[in-house]
């Protein structure tokens, strides 16, 4: 038996069941089970379909979020780091301390004070292209706490 509101009235269909043979009747009466069926699924349908909506418009949102994040990391990528003149001049000045440096490596302190800049400085210097072509940036074997730079040996 169907749960929702039935089309047609049971007694305007009593009166007709006199005048009309039973085989019409009951055609009438399974017609009129279909159509509160179909009504039903047709109420469900409408339900599910709301749901679905917010559904899509929480994804078009999140999407939308994740198209910028790309876009930014996209443009990160496409513009390089490059080290300015002075840069360029420390670069070299630290290749020279650490090609007459034991096993071409030193802390990170000693370059640092050799170059008399701060910490700030000193990281931007390591992360320009150049910096990270010529140098690696290795894990004290004395001290984890301290990192040492070595000088990259090239093929």
């Amino acid at each position: 038996m169907s749960t929702g509101t039935p089309i047609f009235d049971e007694f305007e269909l009593s009166g007709l069941a006199a005048i009309l043979p039973p085989e019409v009747t009951r055609l009438i009466r399974d017609q009129q089970q279909i159509i509160n069926n179909l009504v039903d699924r047709v109420a469900s349908l409408e339900s599910r379909l709301e749901g679905v909506e917010v559904q899509l418009e929480k994804h078009q949102t999140n999407t939308g979020r994740e198209r910028a994040y790309d876009r930014q990391r996209i443009s990160k990528l496409e513009k390089p780091n490059k080290a300015g003149p002075k840069s360029k001049e420390q670069i070299e000045t630290v290749k020279q301390l650490l090609r007459d440096s034991p096993g071409h490596m030193t802390a990170f302190e000693v370059v640092r004070l050799y170059l008399r800049v701060g910490k700030a400085r000193f990281s931007r210097l390591l992360a320009t292209d150049e910096a990270q072509d010529e140098f690696l940036i290795l894990q004290s074997p004395y001290d984890k706490r301290k990192r040492m730079l070595k000088l990259r040996q090239k093929l």
